[in-house]
């Protein structure tokens, strides 16, 4: 069924998915809340709810819930950035929050990535991209087939 590297791929892929699951239970959010502001932390501290979404991999409804948590207990607010689209901002108190928890994660991917040499950063990011464009023309055409 699946070759062994693509096997191996998997695995290590679920695990290191667990391993995230673990450090939001550690730092005490939800993986939801974790991915939200994770992701506002990738942006500085605000982007579009839309691009939680997109990059979450997580359903709109579970965001928006998390969003909505998040916001009464005043770590972000909402932003009408244009008619149809939403600015996520972390007040104070969330900036405060992300400190505790996700910038935590952060120093410590970057602490392992930069373990690694120049060359090796670029090649796993050049390979990891090249796997992403491929898996992604790959299942359009898949859909195309299925429809």
């Amino acid at each position: 069924m699946l070759s062994e590297n693509v096997r191996k791929y998997s695995i290590l892929t679920c695990e290191i998915g667990a391993l995230y699951h673990k450090a939001a239970v550690k730092v005490g959010l939800s993986d939801t809340a974790m991915q939200v502001l994770y992701i506002v932390c990738m942006f500085e501290n605000e982007c579009l709810l839309s691009d939680v979404i997109r990059l979450s991999e997580i359903s709109k409804q579970t965001v928006h819930s998390a969003v909505s948590r998040l916001e009464k207990e005043e770590f972000l607010v909402l932003k009408e950035y244009d008619k149809r689209k939403k600015l996520i901002c972390l007040t104070e108190k969330g900036e405060k929050l992300a400190q505790d928890t996700v910038v935590q994660i952060m120093e410590l991917e970057n602490e392992i990535m930069n373990e690694w040499t120049k060359e090796e950063q670029e090649q796993y990011i050049i390979l990891t991209e090249r796997y992403f464009m491929k898996f992604k023309e790959s299942l359009i055409k898949l859909e195309n087939r299925l429809e």
